[in-house]
């Protein structure tokens, strides 16, 4: 990008500037370099939470743990509302196995903040509990406020089928074909619920609807064909052995 070059030859004091020959050297693993333009960007811009998290990073990649950790510790303590740092100190909490610390610590955050991350690492807290009700109101408060949003459908109909609850699961699967009626997966996940449920015939019929819309969708295909008495593999079928196209590379 030459506006970016322009930057760091024009203006090299200028912040942009900085962080990008910090991230070029953190990324070239010049660890040394990377420490001087952070103690550099500190003293021109002042300690902050941007200035702490890449302390961290760098930390991290230099595999020095102990300090890390302190400097986490910290740097929830100066930025309590930082997800950064509260994802941190869950995850220090968590390896200590003091669940119920990492638990509150989500759940202090979310009480005067709103990240989807932090619901969704609260929702896998709660579903590793066998709260399983209470992580599924998190992924349908997220639907409540985003109605449309065809990934949290997809989301609380993989959680049902696990559940299996299929009429639940067919619910939301169905609730994404409103709204994107030629989704070829869509319609794998409803036919793999049907299959489960032990309804074959519909389950076929929507393998070849999802076949029609993608007909590359060799999940589809492999079905169908089982549903026709055949091998699923075309291969195994015709009696040839798969070749492994990247062998030849090894």
């Amino acid at each position: 990008n030459k506006l970016i070059e322009w930057f760091k030859v024009n203006e090299p004091s200028n912040s942009l500037s900085l962080n990008i020959l910090y991230s070029e050297a953190v990324e070239q693993k010049k660890y040394e370099t990377a420490d001087s333009l952070l103690d550099v960007i500190e003293r021109k811009f002042g300690t902050n939470s941007d200035v702490y998290s890449k302390k961290v990073s760098l930390l991290l990649d230099r595999k020095k743990q102990k300090e890390a950790i302190e400097l986490i510790e910290q740097g929830y303590e100066d930025y309590p509302n930082s997800y950064f740092f509260v994802y941190l100190k869950y995850l220090i909490l968590n390896s200590q196995k003091d669940v119920s610390g990492a638990k509150k610590v989500i759940k202090k955050y979310l009480k005067k903040n709103y990240s989807q991350e932090a619901y969704k690492t609260l929702a896998n807290i709660l579903f590793e509990e066998g709260d399983v009700s209470g992580g599924m109101k998190i992924y349908e408060m997220f639907l409540e406020n985003v109605p449309y949003s065809s990934a949290y459908m997809e989301t609380l109909g993989d959680i049902y089928y696990e559940l299996k609850d299929y009429d639940k699961a067919l619910e939301y699967y169905n609730q994404i074909l409103k709204y994107l009626p030629y989704v070829s997966s869509t319609y794998e996940s409803i036919a793999q619920v049907y299959m489960d449920m032990g309804k074959e015939k519909i389950a076929k019929e929507n393998y070849e609807t999802a076949l029609r819309i993608n007909p590359n969708s060799f999940t589809a295909r492999e079905k169908i064909r089982s549903f026709n008495g055949q091998k699923e593999n075309i291969f195994d079928e015709l009696g040839i052995k798969e070749i492994d196209a990247l062998a030849i590379f090894k």
